[in-house]
């Protein structure tokens, strides 16, 4: 951007590409969450709508809601609680449910989340007020409008569902089994919205959401008593730290 701005592009083609460099990929076995267009890595301070808008210009199919912007202040602490994280999951036995969800973590990359929730240029240059300026070595990477519902199934692998506009988490077909096996699930919705809603017949109705593709569904099985970090795992999935 401008010598400001470091471009990186990613082209998939596969499950199996790696789409960051580092050795480190910005999407699960699963493709969650999806490959992004593009990343940007801030060279110099600058403020985000001009980012926004000279993005936009080259990608205009990204879905911005999605957009994750990665602190680079933030880099070293969310890779600490990752790791804290690896380490809680593979104090359960080998080949069961918390190991499984060891291996797709470890594929993904850091990123402490900056929360912001307006992403258009033109809005943000009309409220200067909202429009927070990047610092020297931040990244903003920018995704493609998700598809479908990613769920954990019981045996700690994610699952592709589809999703349907209008219905709410507990019609979904497939939640028929975490509906038998949890009373609550994790929702971390790729616009940066986390939740804990009931999921059972006796506590559906405390918040029956409509999910927006690329939600992540974590629902909390009995096995998470042996690794209890499934809320620190789903502040991570979304970007934060929380301990």
């Amino acid at each position: 951007m401008k010598a400001r701005c470091a471009f990186v592009f990613w082209f998939a083609l596969g499950a199996s590409v790696s789409l960051r460099a580092e050795g480190q990929a910005f999407a699960s076995p699963a493709s969650w969450p999806p490959p992004p267009v593009a990343e940007v890595r801030i060279e110099e301070e600058m403020p985000l709508s001009r980012a926004l808008r000279e993005h936009k210009q080259a990608h205009p199919e990204s879905f911005l809601p999605a957009t994750r912007w990665c602190r680079a202040a933030g880099e070293t602490r969310h890779r600490l609680a990752k790791a804290a994280l690896l380490y809680a999951l593979r104090q359960a036995p080998e080949n069961s449910p918390p190991r499984r969800v060891a291996q797709w973590l470890e594929a993904l990359p850091v990123c402490e989340r900056t929360p912001h929730y307006r992403w258009d240029a033109e809005a943000l240059e009309v409220r200067p007020w909202e429009d927070r300026r990047l610092a020297a070595g931040d990244r903003l990477v920018f995704f493609p409008r998700p598809q479908g519902i990613h769920w954990l199934a019981p045996d700690g692998t994610l699952l592709l569902a589809e999703f349907i506009p209008g219905k709410v988490l507990q019609e979904y077909d497939w939640m028929a089994t975490p509906r038998a096996q949890a009373d609550h699930a994790w929702l971390v919705r790729p616009d940066g919205v986390r939740q804990r809603v009931g999921v059972a017949a006796w506590n559906e109705n405390e918040s029956r959401p409509r999910l927006m593709p690329g939600t992540l569904v974590l629902p909390e099985y009995g096995w998470w008593q042996a690794s209890p970090v499934l809320p620190q795992l789903a502040a991570w999935l979304n970007g934060e730290v929380r301990w």
